[in-house]
């Protein structure tokens, strides 16, 4: 027979119990307990119990989280934690958001904040909102004066003096605005200030590749430094096993830093060449087609080799019904049946676990699992032969027989068969 086959506010208990689909991501198998939130005139700092509850497949090569606080710049907080995951691990995202300094908080009166868990293995992303008290508005004790002459030789002189100057902004900087441009050979970025709100004084660019062998992203590049004033430019071209680009400019002056401008609102990267994430997305769908295939046949062999089992079952029910004979002749057969049943059985539930990576791995589960599915249907069948001529034996073996007994009178000789055989009156058995 062939077959064919957030912001997350955590007011729940400390680790709840949840149910984590296998394909979720690693961002999202994970479970937060409640935030421990201590402030003082410096900093906030946060802490927070992490529950890893992925297994091996969904963790993958993921090499730990980037741990942020949104809104704020990448200079002023800082958060460690999750720096790599074992199943059933327990872990701690510790933060500290300074409120003095020339990195402080520009948030003003904010009485929360956010912590934004990001994997770059899979791009899974979790935000945990904690409540504190309002953040106080960024001052400075120092001030610095200078200045700049030039002339057709150009120069420069300056100084610089404390006191209790006021800071030449009154927030951080807008988001850089990012732009990119498809090409043949890659994809050209260019970044340049936003021309809302205070100026920035640098822009930071990063960047990431996606390695197809590897199946995994490189590490972020360190930032690199480029003027406010112009234009940042980078090109990113296709290279040897290179397939895909993640971008992240921001900008950043006295006051603090923007949130990072990405290339794609969803971050996941862009692919270097439209005809690369075709190709990409055609294979994907071939696997999921074959994936589907191999699951619908593997469970069909299940099923199969159910059935036999349940056969068996009637096969050793009625040993105990049987005379000597009876059960020496089929309790053979069921012997050698067993041993089939339990090298297909191994064979069945080793190719269920597993993984199918590629089109031609789907496929060939497909056909084997089909192949197991025959062998398993075919055991059944052999079994429900053996089960029916085992019960019509049985039946004859319980069912009563008539005996045959010899009666004399005198010279005269009779038989007589019966179930209960009786000599005819006058006559006696014959000894």
């Amino acid at each position: 027979m062939k077959r064919f086959g957030l912001v997350l506010i955590l007011i729940v208990a400390l680790f709840p119990t949840q149910s984590v689909p296998a394909n979720a991501g690693v961002a999202d198998c994970l479970t937060f307990g409640y935030p421990t939130v201590y402030s003082s005139s410096s900093s906030i700092s946060v802490s927070v119990s992490v529950r890893v509850n992925c297994t091996k497949e969904q963790i993958g090569s993921a090499r730990g989280a980037v741990l942020s606080i949104v809104e704020e710049g990448s200079f002023g907080p800082t958060c460690s934690g999750l720096y790599s995951l074992t199943p059933g691990g327990n872990q701690t995202i510790s933060c500290s958001i300074p409120l003095t300094g020339g990195f402080a908080s520009v948030r003003s009166g904010a009485m929360s904040s956010t912590i934004k868990v990001w994997f770059a293995w899979d791009f899974s992303t979790r935000f945990i909102t904690f409540q504190h008290t309002a953040i106080p508005r960024k001052s400075s004790t120092g001030g610095s004066t200078g200045g700049s002459t030039g002339g057709s030789t150009g120069g420069s002189t300056g100084g610089s003096t404390g006191g209790s100057t006021a800071i030449a902004c009154t927030s951080a900087p807008n988001k850089p605005v990012l732009i990119w441009l498809q090409q043949p050979d890659g994809i050209s970025f260019s970044s340049s200030a936003s021309s809302l709100g205070d100026k920035p004084t640098a822009l930071y660019y990063s960047f990431t590749y996606f390695d197809e062998v590897k199946n995994s992203w490189d590490a972020w590049s360190s930032w690199i430094s480029g003027s406010a004033s112009g234009t940042i430019s980078y090109k990113a071209v296709v290279g040897k096993n290179k397939i895909k680009i993640a971008f992240a400019v921001y900008a950043v002056n006295g006051c603090g830093s923007s949130g990072q401008a990405r290339e794609s609102t969803d971050e996941k990267g862009l692919y270097l060449t439209p005809a690369i994430e075709a190709k990409v997305n055609d294979i994907a769908a071939e696997i999921a087609d074959a994936q589907a295939a191999s699951a619908t046949a593997i469970k069909a062999a299940k099923i199969a080799i159910a059935q036999f089992s349940t056969e068996r079952a009637k096969c050793v029910d009625s040993y105990s019904k049987m005379d000597v004979d009876t059960l020496s002749k089929f309790s053979s057969y069921c012997l050698k049946l067993d041993n089939e049943y339990a090298a297909l059985y191994q064979k069945i539930y080793a190719l269920n676990s597993s993984p199918s990576e590629t089109t031609d791995q789907a496929n060939n589960n497909t056909d084997t699992a089909n192949a197991y599915a025959e062998n398993a249907d075919s055991l059944v069948a052999q079994m429900q032969d053996i089960t029916e001529s085992l019960i019509a034996a049985t039946l004859a073996a319980l069912r009563p027989k008539k005996t045959t007994i010899t009666c004399v009178k005198g010279k005269l000789t009779q038989k007589v068969t019966a179930l209960k055989p009786k000599c005819p009156s006058g006559y006696k058995v014959k000894k």
